[in-house]
């Protein structure tokens, strides 16, 4: 397994601003920054969504409406732009949300807004004594 490096978020800005204002080729700009085309590709996708903050982690998920999420996979079936277009177009920070958005929909999964905590919606309650023959 590789090692990856922590670049840091000033580095990633400076070489996409580099990019974008025609200072640097596309594929200088990778190699300068010593990582692959798709991960330069990420990086200015997020740049271009939500500018040098997008670097920066997050402290939690985006959340998208059953609209958003309906939206975003019909215009993909539809031939309306590739994933990373459909992604820009709609605000998805990664292809891999839209490709999980779209498993769900070929699956005729309804789309819900996730809201953490436990996936469990069937259960019993244990009594005192199944716990306790448990911890025995």
């Amino acid at each position: 397994m590789s090692q990856q490096r922590k670049i840091p978020v000033e580095e990633m800005t400076r070489i996409v601003e580099l990019y974008l204002s025609g200072k640097m080729g596309y594929t200088s700009a990778y190699q300068e920054a010593g990582v692959s085309e798709e991960t330069f590709r990420k990086w200015l996708f997020r740049y271009k969504t939500d500018g040098p903050s997008g670097f920066l982690p997050k402290e939690h998920n985006k959340r998208y409406t059953k609209e958003t999420k309906l939206s975003a996979v019909l215009d993909y079936l539809a031939g309306k732009g590739s994933k990373w277009e459909i992604c820009e177009r709609y605000g998805v920070r990664d292809k891999r949300v839209l490709e999980h958005w779209l498993k769900g929909y070929n699956r005729h999964k309804d789309f819900r807004i996730q809201t953490g905590g436990s996936r469990m919606t069937k259960g019993r309650n244990t009594t005192g004594q199944e716990t306790n023959q448990l911890m025995v």
